[in-house]
């Protein structure tokens, strides 16, 4: 198993919450031929609440 995520707390926490070591890493040069060959490979998009390309910048803030 792999995990790779682009930012730092969440490398930590996934790899506290789920026994593994995730690493840090850029997609965006990553050498996919480097993956072990699996049956499965799971990938998403950024949650649109942390990501800098939100889908709706006109959300309102309710305090």
């Amino acid at each position: 198993m792999a995990a790779l995520d682009y930012d730092k707390a969440a490398v930590s926490t996934f790899s506290a919450n789920h026994g593994i070591q995730a690493r840090q890493q850029d997609l965006t040069d990553f050498d996919y031929s480097t993956l072990p060959d699996a049956e499965v490979v799971i990938g998403g998009p950024p949650c649109t609440q942390f990501s800098s390309t939100k889908s709706n910048k006109t959300r309102v803030r309710i305090h």
